[in-house]
């Protein structure tokens, strides 16, 4: 007679599954950083135009702890959008903040900010690639509100390139290369979210 036996999920796995989806290192993951990963977005997008532009409004509230560290952050973004075949353009005005929190040290700071950015596209499949590249830069400027340190202007430049390609067995490589720069005057807060970390 075979037994049944019962697969038990334990926190090892639960923290598994936290760190796939949260794009982190498994043995960093700890009962309290599963418990702390929290985002809300909302996402409204209307029929194209007769000049194939969309609008957008999105808005997101997210709040990450990690280690000794709390980053919470609030934005809201106004747009359109045109996205044909091969190259996806996007304009759009976004205010943002942000504060992030230590046991020894807090920031805080908000941020409107005009954009614009281009996807251009080559790649076999729009929804999943396996073959091709696909490249992005986008340019943005704006100024900084009620921060902790000096209010001011500030400049964002952040370029990508996503290359994919296909292996045996059904499998595909993908690999990135992306480069960002804020520039700002020395004392200038710029909320966090949108500073580049090495």
């Amino acid at each position: 007679v075979e037994s049944k036996r019962k697969k038990v999920i334990g926190q090892k796995e639960v923290e598994a599954v936290i760190a796939k989806m949260a794009r982190i290192p498994a043995k960093s993951v700890s009962k309290s950083d599963t418990e702390s990963l929290k985002e809300l977005q909302a996402d409204l997008i209307s029929h194209p135009r007769a000049d194939g532009y969309r609008h957008l409004l999105s808005a997101s509230v997210n709040r990450q702890d990690v280690a000794d560290t709390t980053t919470t952050s609030e934005s809201l973004r106004i747009g359109r959008t045109r996205d044909v075949e091969r190259i996806e353009r996007t304009m759009y005005l976004e205010w943002q903040r942000a504060r992030w929190e230590s046991d020894t040290a807090e920031t805080a700071a908000s941020a409107l900010t005009a954009n614009i950015r281009y996807v251009w596209r080559d790649v076999d499949s729009v929804l999943v690639p396996t073959r091709g590249l696909v490249a992005l830069g986008e340019l943005g400027a704006g100024r900084s509100f009620a921060a902790d340190e000096a209010e001011g202007f500030f400049g964002r430049a952040l370029a990508r390139l996503t290359g994919y390609w296909p292996l045996p067995a059904s499998f595909f490589g993908q690999a990135r290369i992306e480069a960002g720069r804020v520039q700002a005057k020395p004392g200038v807060g710029v909320p966090d979210t949108l500073l580049f970390r090495a």
